[in-house]
Parts: structure tokens; C-alpha cells; sequence
């Protein structure tokens, strides 16, 4: 009887004991099911190598050597760059394969056909430019300067208002469906809001039926603390190509990959190594406090758009390093903006970091870069440039060439 009651306790406690390995078992794999695993950025084991060549085309004086708002236009084998130019209200078109100014469009300022100064444009051909003017008025007009078609974004909706950018979300036309892409932000509330940071943040309207619809993109949630907000930093990226939309935002080193058809979101790592990866919060009540905002701008980082470069199978990202904020004995601000070192970052087409380059101090508009065939193409006119010449568009040319 003793033996049998032994035994009887020696199995409960073995069942018992299985019982509880079998607990902690299963508390461990649920806590590693929870725990977010580390993402890290990756490196690519290409190897690239590039030359750098200056392009210089010669100008009158009723043409610009800075074109701040512009577009590329790819006809056959000929690239053309389109720019803005404000005094004379028109835009300028340069073919960049023959190096030489070709002609100008004359924009009218009064009557039918009236535009005002652009947020930007897009160039689908010469009789088919979607200029989206600052009181959000999106027209269609010819090489003629005649409005196809006007429509007044701002009566679309009361909750949001729309813009684009000529750095940070450039107006893009989609011939499938017709639709054309803008930035959407909120009239509600102010960026010291978290209420802000809640609204979509890209917006199309279909040009057959003319009505608005927004992605679920919104800006992370970084940019939501309440109490706090992220200073100058608040202008989404925004990039396309195909049925891909790459967005970022510029306090963060992240960048996110949308796929339109399948609706799905990718988000990728992509620190630097030589700067701060993510701009500090600010208290919501210094948000009147423009020197402040400014020097909080010069304090941190500061990340632009993910270019495509389909030539080469290559992605690149421009950003401003971080900086510390100096005054002199008489609370004189000696440092900016201008001081920031900018960088540009080449990722391969999987996304891993190849190689960060410095770029030259004070020489580059870097934000303003764009792709073609012949390379990464940065206008050469800073206007801190001792060689700065009212003589000339300069652009200089990155050209990568990979060298596994």
C-alpha cells in the first residue's frame, strides 16, 4: 500500500514537472513570438567605383543659372530639363544630350490661360504639362501656354489641402488610370499636433472623373507624440516609379517602399555612419519659436528622397549631417545650415548600403539631383560657389559604374 501510494506520488510529481517545463516552454516561445526582432541595416558586397564630369551650358541673360522648380522631359534618346524661371514667368527647356538651350514657354499671367508661380510641375510631353500653381490650382497647358483644363484642388475637400514640392514630392502624372499624385496635408490642425501627423499624406486625383482619393501612408509615429513635435522636418518624401511609391520623412533615416497593386508596405534600414540617424523631439510650445526651429534644424539631421536609377540598378539618398549650435560671446549665431555636411548614399537594388560620399562643401544644390542615362546629375550652383557663373547651367555628373 505504501509502495503503491510512493508511486502514485512520484508520477503526479513527474506530471507535474512536465506541466511546468512545458509553462515555461511555451512562455518563452510566446515572449520570443512577441519580441520585435532587430533590424539592421545591411551592406551590399558590390563594389562601385565613379568619375565625376561637369556639363556647362551657355545662357543669356534672359535665362537662369539656378532653376529651383524643374522637370525632365525624355524624348526617344533626348533628355530635356525644363526649369522655372520667375522673373520673366516661363519655362525654360534645355536639351541636356546636345548641351543647349532650345526654347521657352511663355506663361500668361492674366486672362483664360492664367498661372500663377508653380509648387511644381510635370512634364509628360510638350503639349501635356500638369502644373500644379500655389493656390493649388492644377493645369494641364501646351507648349503654347494654353490651359487645357483647370481644376481647383482646394474645393475638393475641407479636411485636407494640397501641395508638391520640387525636392521632397514632386507632382507625378500616371498614364495608367490617368491620375495625377500630390501631397495632401492637414488644414485642422498645426504640425505642433499630433492630429497632423494622422492625415494622409498622398493624394491622386483621377482625371476622367475628376475625384480625389488618398493612400493609407501617413506619417510613423514618431512624428505623433503628443507634447511634442520634430521642428522643420514635417515635409514628407515622396518618389515614384511604376507601381511603386518610395516615401521617408526627413527626421528619420527609414525609408518605406509602398506596392500600389498589392497594397502591401516594405520598410527598410539605412543609417548613416557618419551622421545622427534620427532628429531629436522638440517641446510642442516652442513651435512659435521660429530660432528655435532653426536652430534645431542646424542641430540635426535632416534626410531627402530615395532616387531610382533604373540605368544602373542603383538607389541613391542625399541628407544634411548634424551639427552643434555655436554662438559667440555676444549670443551671435556663427554656424548654419551652410556648415552642415550633405551626403549622398548608394544602396544596390536590394536595398544594402554600398557607399556614403561627402559631398563637396557649399558647391552643390545636392536636394535638387535627378537621374538620366548619363548619370546622377546635381546643379552646380550653390550660390556660396566661388565659381559660380551667371554664364552658365552647371550641373556636375556623378557617373557609377560597378566594378564586380
Amino acid at each position: 500500500m505504501v509502495n503503491s501510494a510512493f508511486l502514485l506520488l512520484i508520477c503526479i510529481l513527474k506530471i507535474m514537472r512536465f506541466k511546468f517545463f512545458t509553462i515555461i516552454l511555451i512562455s518563452t516561445l510566446v515572449s520570443c513570438g512577441d519580441r520585435e526582432l532587430k533590424k539592421e541595416t545591411f551592406y551590399s558586397d558590390k563594389i562601385i567605383s565613379y568619375t565625376v564630369e561637369e556639363l556647362n551650358i551657355p545662357i543669356n541673360s534672359d535665362l537662369n543659372n539656378d532653376y529651383p522648380y524643374s522637370s525632365l522631359y525624355l524624348n526617344g534618346n533626348s533628355v530635356y530639363f525644363i526649369g522655372f524661371n520667375a522673373p520673366n514667368h516661363k519655362l525654360d527647356v534645355f536639351n541636356l544630350n546636345q548641351e543647349k538651350y532650345e526654347f521657352s514657354i511663355y506663361l500668361e499671367t492674366d486672362g483664360p490661360n492664367k498661372v500663377g508661380d508653380p509648387w511644381d510641375f510635370y512634364v509628360h510631353n510638350m503639349d501635356s504639362i500638369f502644373y500644379l500653381d500655389n493656390s493649388s490650382n492644377l493645369h494641364i497647358i501646351d507648349r503654347n501656354a494654353r490651359v487645357l483644363n483647370s481644376i481647383n484642388l482646394n474645393k475638393q475637400n475641407s479636411r485636407l489641402a494640397y501641395k508638391a514640392s520640387p525636392i521632397s514630392f514632386k507632382l507625378h502624372y500616371s498614364q495608367v488610370g490617368r491620375n495625377v499624385y500630390f501631397n495632401s496635408y492637414s488644414i485642422k490642425h498645426l504640425p505642433k499636433k499630433s492630429q497632423y501627423y494622422q492625415e494622409p499624406i498622398i493624394t491622386w486625383i483621377n482625371l476622367e472623373n475628376e475625384k480625389l482619393n488618398s493612400f493609407p501612408i501617413t506619417f510613423p509615429e514618431s512624428y505623433s507624440k503628443d507634447g511634442f513635435f520634430l521642428g522643420e522636418t514635417m515635409e514628407p518624401n515622396v518618389t515614384f516609379f511604376s507601381d511603386e511609391i518610395f516615401y521617408s520623412f526627413p527626421a528619420e533615416h527609414f525609408f518605406y517602399k509602398y506596392d500600389i497593386k498589392n497594397k502591401s508596405t516594405e520598410k527598410y534600414w539605412a543609417e548613416s555612419s557618419n551622421t545622427a540617424n534620427e532628429a531629436k523631439l522638440m517641446p510642442a510650445d516652442d513651435y512659435q519659436d521660429l530660432n528655435k526651429r532653426i536652430v534645431h534644424r542646424i542641430e540635426n539631421p535632416y534626410f531627402y528622397p530615395l532616387l531610382k536609377d533604373p540605368y544602373r540598378n542603383l538607389y541613391y539618398r542625399i541628407h544634411f549631417g548634424d551639427i552643434p549650435h555655436k554662438v559667440d560671446d555676444l549670443g551671435t549665431q556663427f554656424n548654419s545650415m551652410t556648415e552642415k555636411p550633405e551626403f549622398l548614399m548608394v544602396f544596390d537594388s536590394e536595398f544594402k548600403v554600398i557607399t556614403e560620399i561627402r559631398l563637396p562643401f557649399n558647391r552643390l544644390s545636392a536636394q535638387s539631383c535627378f537621374v538620366t542615362n548619363e548619370g546622377l546629375f546635381f546643379p552646380n550652383n550653390h550660390y556660396l560657389n566661388p565659381d559660380l557663373s551667371e554664364d552658365y547651367l552647371s550641373f556636375l555628373v556623378y557617373k557609377f559604374e560597378n566594378n564586380n
